[in-house]
């Protein structure tokens, strides 16, 4: 079975790398951003050798946390997981879930995530070279690192597939992810606190060395503390970080089963229970009079059903709820929630907005044939997709700005209000015409709303980073005026409108062209959204 799935994912691997000029050209670009930003830490740790051996531990430990928690974010809430190895694939099969997990593992290794894990491993191995035996042990937990890491979002996509797919246990779902990235926010305000408390760079080094003695005892950082317990001759450590190591892998190997099991065992598609619509809903009173209006309603009502947009809320949702938790932690800390730290997540989240409008009619498959057959504009499509959107995420923005503004002093509100009035429509407007000029692959109706299968994910990274990049530079001017609104009066007086105009030309830009670049294109567009399978 192992052979047999790691064929099937070589061969799909091999065809999607034989798709379209612009796939290719993704996942080359992908791949460079991804090694380049490795190699560095790359050489930090085969530099470890040569440092002290508390400075070591740390930075071992911190990068393996790191490297774990880039496993849980990215595939989940980035790149989406491939589907084309999903559990719902097998369940028709007489495959039992024991035999089918090794398989799925294995197979699931084949991917540049796992190529840079498994280097960020080596070098690690490699840096502990002290000695045989710490060599070794470096080795050791760098398996069994780089396996948690890497089994992570197996049983995360797995567990959460099943929940986000259901209206039930939706809610419980969105709590799971709430409550860990509020744990990884205090944990990082506390690590924060403890380095500016610092004098010096001895001062910085024990901080740090305190937060990686403090993750070595956690799941996440058990395995990446071996090598220093070993060079230190502490056996009781290592003994516990090796007991805490396996317990954790044998762990998620037993949820992953058990949920793997659950999965083939239930029926394919589940829908949720609707009762008869006897009367028009009260969405559909408000979004009415035209088009736009129309789409508007839709994309609304979408993005508080579709488990595929749900989990696009909740990350918009954690936004003020970090921003709140890092204000209780300052206090907490006894340090003052000054700076603009707080304010600068306003306009980030602004800008993020762009990227997840312009997936937006990627998400519609085959439903968007109705478009076409009632001569729907494209710009109605684009002012649609954009109103409704804006509805979802522009009260959380001014939620975010408001609550930086408070905890940092009313002094900021002109300049961050300026800044993220520009950000946010310039990102908008790009997401809305780069939407009708790229359409990235996602999950069908129904099925695990994290896949995006073996190209999506970094066509998806490219379309991304695209449009934050197109939209800062747009609205840099309105940004540097803003800034100088601290300073000098005349753009005390400006900032705003030269903001207003900003954003205003960018989204009329947006509406317009792409929907004269839809208009040449419905029919690619279809073709290019409706899900093959």
């Amino acid at each position: 079975m192992v052979a047999l799935l790691v064929g099937l994912k070589v061969r799909l691997l091999r065809r999607s790398l034989a798709g379209p000029l612009r796939h290719r050209v993704a996942v080359g670009a992908v791949a460079l951003v991804a090694f380049l930003f490795t190699a560095p830490i790359c050489l930090v740790l085969m530099l470890l050798g040569e440092t002290d051996l508390i400075v070591a531990n740390a930075v071992t430990v911190l990068v393996g946390v790191g490297l774990v928690l880039a496993w849980v974010w990215l595939p989940l809430f980035l790149t989406g997981t491939d589907d084309a190895l999903s559990p719902s694939r097998f369940a028709l099969l007489p495959v039992s879930a024991g035999r089918l997990l090794p398989g799925m593992y294995v197979a699931g290794l084949i991917g540049l995530g796992s190529a840079l894990s498994a280097l960020v491993g080596v070098c690690a191995a490699l840096g502990w070279a002290r000695s045989p035996a710490v060599f070794l042990a470096g080795l050791g937990g760098a398996l069994l690192g780089v396996g948690t890491a890497t089994l992570v979002p197996h049983v995360l996509t797995t567990v959460f597939a099943g929940a986000l797919g259901s209206r039930r246990f939706r809610d419980v779902t969105g709590l799971a992810v709430v409550l860990f990235a509020v744990a990884l926010t205090i944990l990082m305000q506390v690590a924060g606190s403890a380095v500016n408390r610092s004098d010096g760079v001895e001062s910085v080094v024990a901080a740090l060395d305190h937060a990686a003695r403090v993750l070595s005892w956690t799941p996440m950082g058990a395995a990446w503390a071996l090598p220093g317990d070993v060079a230190r001759a502490d056996g009781g450590a290592a003994m516990g970080h090796l007991v805490v190591a396996l317990a954790t892998c044998v762990a998620l190997v037993v949820g992953w089963w058990a949920a793997l099991r659950r999965a083939l065992t239930s029926p394919v598609d589940v829908p949720d229970v609707v009762g008869r619509v006897g009367r028009e809903g009260r969405t559909d009173e408000w979004f009415a009079g035209s088009r736009s209006a129309v789409i508007a309603g839709r994309v609304f009502r979408y993005y508080r059903r579709d488990p595929r947009r749900v989990l696009s809320v909740f990350s918009m949702m954690l936004a003020p709820l970090l921003v709140g938790v890092s204000v209780a932690g300052l206090t907490v800390a006894g340090a003052r929630a000054g700076g603009i730290s707080l304010l600068l997540v306003a306009p980030l989240l602004g800008v993020l907005l762009g990227p997840t409008l312009a997936f937006d009619i990627s998400y519609d498959d085959s439903a968007l044939w109705t478009h076409i057959t009632t001569s729907v504009r494209g710009w109605e499509d684009r002012l649609g997709r954009l109103t409704g959107f804006s509805i979802v995420s522009l009260p959380i923005v001014a939620l975010v700005l408001a609550m930086g503004v408070l905890a940092t002093g009313a002094e900021h509100l002109l300049p961050f209000a300026a800044a993220t009035v520009a950000v946010t429509g310039a990102a908008l407007g790009v997401g809305s015409h780069l939407g009708s000029v790229i359409q990235v692959p996602v999950p069908p109706p129904g099925s695990n709303p994290f896949g995006k299968g073996s190209a999506g994910g970094p066509l998806s990274i490219v379309v991304s980073l695209i449009t934050v990049v197109v939209a800062v530079v747009v609205a840099a001017p309105a940004v540097a005026v803003a800034y100088l609104a601290y300073s000098h009066d005349w753009a005390r007086v400006v900032a705003l409108p030269v903001a207003a105009l900003t954003a205003v030309g960018a989204l009329a830009w947006g509406v317009v062209m792409g929907g004269r670049r839809l208009d040449r294109r419905w029919p690619e567009v279809l073709a290019e959204v409706t899900y093959r399978r």
